[in-house]
């Protein structure tokens, strides 16, 4: 049985209006600039990825983004070492994401003041934050 929700941080959903296919004017502005390397998928089209075992033995701290149905980006991060199979499920039945993808398991860092979390497990690499909100 998956763990929810004690073993999971979410945080807010973030719509993603603000990033559809710019028009051709708005082309030049809107060219990634900056990217990081992840994976595996966590969610596939609606499919846990096909070789996450339920039973697994590797327990690590993940920390993964997904997108809903509705389109809007959930971030979150385990509390506590779980399996693959868990963080998945936890996408796709929990927060509706029909796609999601595992970021970084075990130097998994959040920074989040308002819940009093600041990790300093390790030293940073890539970073996502919320800088501003993009009006609805």
């Amino acid at each position: 049985m998956p763990l929810f929700p004690k073993a999971f941080l979410v945080g807010a959903a973030i719509l993603t209006a603000g990033f559809a296919k710019p028009s051709p004017d708005d082309a030049a502005d809107a060219a990634c600039r900056f990217a990081t390397q992840s994976g595996p998928m966590l969610v596939i089209d609606g499919a846990l990825h096909p070789r996450f075992l339920p039973n697994s033995d590797s327990l690590k701290t993940r920390n993964g983004v997904g997108v809903t149905k509705g389109g809007e980006v959930v971030f979150a991060v385990s509390k506590r070492p779980v399996r693959f199979h868990d963080f998945a499920t936890l996408f796709r039945d929990m927060l509706d994401c029909p796609n999601a993808l595992f970021l970084d398991g075990t130097i998994s860092s959040l920074y989040a003041p308002e819940i009093n979390r600041h990790d300093r497990l390790f030293p940073l690499g890539p970073i996502i934050a919320v800088v501003a909100s993009f009006p609805r």
